[in-house]
C-alpha cells in the first residue's frame, strides 16, 4: 500500500492526498485534473510507491508564496543579539574562539551541535557529513 502523503487542501488545511496509479493517470488525465481541482492534490504512484504529486494552482501558489519575515521580529532578534554582544566578557570570548586551532574549533562546534540537538546522533551525522 502507498504511504500517506499530506498535501495542502483547497480549504488551506493539510490533509491526506488521494492516490492514483501512473497507468490510471496516463489513461485518464482529465479525471486526474478534475480530482486535483476538487481535492487540491493527487499522488501518482508506481508499484505502490509515491512517484509524483500533482497540485492545483492554488495549492502550488500557497506553497511557493513568499513568506517575508516580520520586521518587528527581526528587529527584536537583532536587539537581543546586540545586547548579548555588549556584555563585558564578550570580546574576550570572541578573541578566544578566533585564537583556536581549526581542529579544536571543530571539536567545540561538534560538541555544541550535539548538545543543542534533540536527536544527538542525527546532529553528529550532519556535522560529519558537512566536514566531507
Amino acid at each position: 500500500m502507498a504511504s500517506t502523503i499530506r498535501v495542502p487542501k483547497p480549504n488551506g488545511a493539510a490533509g491526506e492526498a488521494s492516490h492514483m496509479t501512473a497507468s490510471e493517470a496516463k489513461n485518464g488525465f482529465g479525471r486526474v485534473l478534475d480530482r486535483v481541482a476538487r481535492e487540491g492534490a493527487v499522488v501518482i504512484t508506481k508499484h505502490d510507491r509515491p512517484d509524483a504529486v500533482i497540485l492545483s494552482i492554488d495549492a502550488y501558489q500557497r506553497l511557493t508564496a513568499s513568506k517575508a519575515p516580520d520586521v518587528d521580529v527581526l528587529a527584536a532578534q537583532f536587539d537581543a543579539l546586540y545586547e548579548r554582544l555588549q556584555q563585558p566578557d564578550t570580546a574576550q570570548k570572541i578573541e578566544a574562539v578566533f585564537a583556536l586551532e581549526p581542529a579544536a574549533l571543530a571539536r567545540v562546534a561538534v560538541r555544541r551541535a550535539v548538545q543543542a540537538s534533540p536527536n544527538k546522533q542525527a546532529a553528529a551525522k550532519r556535522v560529519r557529513r558537512a566536514r566531507g
